[in-house]
């Protein structure tokens, strides 16, 4: 079972056992193969980026509603690559963000590590220690005959978390030895 732990820099990770742990990682791929296929699947190319940069910064210049620190590529670029560097895309994720935020303030202030450690220790949530092929790390949440529907909707809307996981868009559930992949 997973436990949250915090190294010398006092950084949160997860302790899986035997070695293996899993931390919140900064850095870009920088080998050839994870470039190969950011291209690929994202678009994402030094000419695409820069230009998707220029793009957005242009949309949330006119809108005078929202504050975003534009000057920051690493958080523009956390709504532009899961909209596949269109900017037009990532502007619409950027305002429903800050309309979420807005909404749920019970949900995203006082989002820490520490604050939802008993998930972790119930283990209704947990991390394989091992990658897919595809080098995704794999999120495992606990369902089934081990929780009843009502606490996990009880779960999820009192934990950001596990609100943040139901609306991945992927999940795999086991129901007594039967698997079912569900995308939406």
């Amino acid at each position: 079972m997973a436990s949250l732990k915090f190294d010398d820099n006092n950084v949160p990770y997860l302790d899986l056992g035997d070695g293996y742990r899993i931390a919140l990682e900064g850095d870009e791929y920088t080998d050839a193969k994870a470039k190969e296929k950011a291209a690929r699947e994202l678009r994402e190319t030094p000419d695409v980026v820069e230009q998707s940069l220029q793009e957005l910064r242009s949309l949330l210049q006119e809108e005078k509603t929202l504050y975003v620190p534009m000057d920051n590529d690493a958080f523009m670029i956390k709504f532009l690559r899961p909209c596949k560097y269109y900017a037009q895309s990532a502007f619409e994720l950027i305002k429903r963000y800050y309309r979420f935020r807005s909404k749920h303030p019970d949900l995203c202030d006082e989002l820490y590590p520490a604050s939802v450690k008993h998930v972790y220790a119930e283990g209704l949530v947990h991390f394989l220690p091992l990658r897919d092929q595809h080098g995704s790390r794999i999120l495992v949440l606990e369902c089934g005959s081990k929780y009843t529907n009502e606490q996990l909707c009880q779960a999820a809307s009192d934990e950001p978390l596990l609100l943040l996981c139901f609306q991945t868009k992927s999940f795999t559930y086991e129901y007594e030895n039967l698997s079912v992949r569900c995308s939406r």
